[in-house]
């Protein structure tokens, strides 16, 4: 990819790394480019440190003059404003949790360089509401069903019967006797199936390990290939 400059974008803040003293690396899911790579100077000022606190994970930024020279290296951007506070989701373990968790999911889901504004723009949805709703338990959830439609991933049709389940390496439907990790249960398959299109199923508990796990799982399957999320760990200890 040659030198990049852009007037404006969209930024969803993944994941930050320190770099030196006053510097980070900031990974970053930009409307127009995909998921890449930024070098933000940190400061040690109290007004610095004020900025910092902005690149918290699925921060929502209105970006200007992000640029690079030449086709490789670190991005820069001239600046990055909030376009939403979020202080629900950063003061609130549980919004904050999802917001680990689905930022990882992001970073180790889709490639590099690779623009995806369709998602950009659902993920910002959806952390306005992680923010705004008082019930954050399922936001998550909601969010990968809805996801797997607008990848083009969801079943065109309801299961044909109550014993057919979802096979996650095919996503064809089948007869599914015993759930295991390639295989969505016949009750967790009416559940995707029926929030993929937008309706209401009531989930907790195991059902809601069940479609997080098996989504990630299979979305991933799709695109990119299976990778851990050890944000999960923290999320399932919040829901269990």
């Amino acid at each position: 990819m040659a030198s990049i400059n852009l007037d404006e974008d969209r930024l969803i803040v993944l994941s930050s790394t320190v770099h030196g003293d006053d510097s980070s690396i900031v990974r970053v899911f930009s409307r127009a480019l995909g998921v890449v790579p930024i070098w933000v100077k940190m400061g040690k000022t109290r007004r610095a440190r004020g900025e910092g606190a902005k690149w918290h994970p699925l921060a929502l930024l209105d970006a200007r003059g992000l640029h690079r020279k030449g086709s490789e290296g670190l991005f820069r951007v001239r600046t990055a404003d909030r376009a939403h506070r979020l202080d629900a989701l950063t003061t609130d373990v549980r919004r904050s949790a999802v917001a680990f968790f689905l930022a990882e999911f992001l970073w180790k889901t889709f490639p590099e360089e690779a623009a995806h504004p369709e998602v950009v723009d659902w993920t910002w949805r959806w952390v306005v509401e992680l923010d705004a709703t008082p019930h954050p338990a399922n936001v998550h959830v909601r969010y990968l069903a809805g996801l797997t439609a607008l990848l083009g991933l969801a079943p065109a049709f309801p299961p044909p019967s109550a014993a057919h389940g979802l096979d996650l390496t095919t996503g064809e439907y089948m007869p599914v006797d015993t759930p295991d990790e390639t295989h969505m249960s016949p009750l967790g398959t009416q559940a995707f199936y029926t929030l993929s299109q937008g309706g209401e199923f009531p989930v907790n508990g195991g059902m809601r390990r069940e479609l997080v796990l098996g989504l990630v799982h299979y979305i991933q399957l799709q695109l990119s290939g299976v990778r851990t999320l050890k944000s999960y760990e923290v999320l399932e200890a919040i829901f269990h």
